[in-house]
């Protein structure tokens, strides 16, 4: 599976056009925005728990999304296949970010890590620690916004280097549109995202993972598309 990008600096922040391939294709634009909407009021989270689905080929592309995640991709199935591998609340199809408060020395990202689907700690545990906001789903279109929670709690470690956040959950919000089939392709997926830095939060660096699907280990080989040509040409991992 392969990712091409396209990377384009405007006043406005860092903007991303990603293509993700495989048996499927995701398309994946990420934003930096200027102003940050506040989160919603402390009221019920919405239910997280969606299908959207729609034919490609001989078989349907369904993608499943779960409170357990906060809303994020728990589940993508095509031909009978499942092509994410949600075993914690980091290994879906989900976004996050990386950023360095603005301080000087060696980037780690997992220190101030906002997390679409939710934080180290949750496990393999039922709940997140990331808060699902708002969520739209019709047949084959979903749309959802969430608080995204830190990677590391205040006071974990990645690899010996302290978490840099102070609470666990963030004021970083994430918000995606994903559409099955993209113009006279069924097998597409259109993917946007949209990530929102609090404004005045300071950062000198940061690093926007627009989209990264977690597959299952038996997805061994590698290919990225060459538009031109129609074809594939074989990559490593």
């Amino acid at each position: 599976m392969n990712i091409i990008m396209k990377a384009d600096t405007t006043p406005r922040g860092l903007s991303l056009r990603l293509i993700f391939i495989g048996m499927i294709l995701l398309a994946c634009w990420a934003g930096m925005a200027d102003e940050t909407p506040s989160p919603a009021s402390q009221s019920p989270a919405p239910d997280g728990n969606t299908v959207i689905r729609a034919r490609a080929g001989s078989s349907e592309i369904v993608i499943t999304t779960t409170n357990r995640v906060a809303g994020a991709i728990h589940s993508l199935t095509w031909g009978g296949r499942e092509f994410i591998d949600s075993f914690d609340h980091g290994r879906q199809l989900q976004s996050a970010s990386g950023l360095d408060c603005g301080l000087k020395g060696e980037f780690w990202s997992e220190c101030f890590n906002p997390t679409e689907a939710g934080s180290r700690a949750d496990g393999t545990g039922e709940k997140s620690s990331s808060r699902l906001l708002e969520i739209r789903a019709g047949e084959a279109d979903l749309r959802t916004i969430s608080q995204m929670a830190f990677w590391l709690a205040p006071g974990e470690t990645s690899w010996d280097r302290p978490a840099l956040n102070k609470t666990i959950r963030s004021e970083h919000l994430l918000a995606k549109h994903v559409r099955i089939g993209y113009k006279d392709m069924p097998h597409v997926i259109e993917y946007h995202v949209t990530f929102t830095v609090p404004k005045g939060e300071p950062h000198t660096f940061g690093q926007f993972e627009a989209l990264t699907g977690y597959m299952p280990p038996e997805f061994e080989r590698f290919w990225k598309f060459m538009p031109a040509s129609g074809k594939l040409e074989a990559l490593d991992d």
